[in-house]
């Protein structure tokens, strides 16, 4: 389990503004977890106190009973939480794609037989086997994407958080991450989404909404959309569906559907 208590972080180039405040909620292994929010509420700040990236200012982040606190413990943390950014060139950094897959691995210590087997599998359970020695830049979007998630798969961490993985992707591809959720937590590991797409929301179990850096919901999907009004004046966007219920609601017509 992820259990972050009253957490708050401030920028160091900030004199008093907070861009987290006292944020308090748990992902819990096997638990698909959105997390939505307009520009500037604290998203990013989130996700990278979450593997010890950046440390609260106050407050605390547990991983599987390790605090991002304790410096001695931040490496195996960071082992446990997979980051996926928005954009994948912010993560790739090798010449092949065989050795991006494999470059976690070799920080990890193990042994060659072992990275051999799992950089194997990686590479065909996101369909990039005859992508092996090719550069990552010859790659489409949505195969570098792949590349990203496959670069941290390969890794087994216990909990994903990925940072708007679809805002460049086509929808074929987005079709993807939504199946790669959906088996994660089946293997009961945490995911952690953040998105700006409502739609995306629905995927996950529960859904947070930050607004200026402040908790404001914590619900099912469902539920959280229901407060259309309040979701809007934050600047956020509810599924098309939400809308046309509300939509014939008004025109009274709700008992004749």
């Amino acid at each position: 389990m992820i259990e972050i208590l009253d957490l708050e972080y401030i920028y160091p180039e900030s004199d008093s503004d907070f861009a987290l405040r006292g944020l308090s909620f748990q992902l819990h292994s096997g638990e698909s977890v959105a997390l939505m929010g307009s520009n500037g509420s604290g998203k990013t700040t989130l996700a990278r106190c979450l593997n010890g990236l950046l440390l609260p200012a106050s407050g605390s982040v547990v991983v599987d009973k390790m605090s991002t606190a304790d410096e001695d413990q931040l490496h195996e943390i960071r082992r446990h939480v997979g980051m996926v950014f928005q954009n994948p060139d912010m993560q790739i950094v090798t010449t092949t794609v065989e050795r991006e897959v494999a470059f976690g691995l070799e920080n990890l210590g193990l042994d060659h037989a072992e990275m051999v087997q799992r950089v194997d599998e990686a590479l065909a359970r996101f369909h990039l086997s005859s992508y092996r020695q090719i550069p990552p830049h010859r790659l489409s979007g949505g195969e570098r994407q792949r590349l990203a998630l496959a670069s941290v798969w390969v890794m087994q961490p216990s909990y994903y958080v990925m940072d708007e993985p679809t805002s460049l992707l086509d929808p074929k591809t987005r079709e993807e991450i939504r199946n790669f959720i959906r088996v994660e937590t089946k293997a009961n590991r945490g995911m952690l989404l953040i998105t700006q797409f409502p739609e995306e929301a629905l995927w996950c179990e529960r859904l947070l909404v930050l607004h200026d850096g402040k908790l404001v919901f914590d619900n099912p999907p469902e539920t959280v959309f229901q407060n259309q009004d309040v979701l809007k004046e934050m600047g956020l966007d509810v599924p098309i569906h939400t809308e046309l219920q509300a939509y014939v609601r008004r025109l009274g017509f709700e008992d004749r559907i």
